[in-house]
């Protein structure tokens, strides 16, 4: 009898765990929709300052790569170039935006007017 209950409370547990998953997942898909355009605004605002201060591609580039976070050695190192490359280019993107140097540690600096 009690292992009786024991797989019933076993096969229970799974229906409502797969249940709770089918609802994750879809709560996953309506924030994923949800984001589309709040992401390609986003990436319409970069272009459109990538524009105004006037950046090559590669300081396009570049620039994404350090509004996403990444050190100057992994710019350097997913694009293929070299270190002093990639300080040239951020020193350049920096000149055009013509920023304190003290901005360059914050990426939101990057998105100001």
């Amino acid at each position: 009898m009690v292992e009786i209950g024991a797989a019933l409370g076993l096969f229970v547990g799974i229906l409502v765990t797969v249940r709770l998953l089918m609802v994750s997942r879809a709560r996953t898909a309506e924030a994923e929709q949800a984001l589309m355009p709040a992401s390609g605004a986003f990436q319409q605002l970069l272009e459109e300052r990538f524009s105004r201060w006037g950046l090559t591609p590669a300081e396009r580039d570049v620039a994404l790569f350090v509004i996403k976070g990444c050190s100057t050695q992994e710019v350097a190192d997913l694009r293929n170039t070299s270190l002093g490359t990639v300080k040239a280019q951020t020193n350049a993107i920096y000149g055009k935006k013509a920023v304190w140097p003290i901005a360059r540690s914050s990426s939101r600096s990057l998105l100001r007017n």
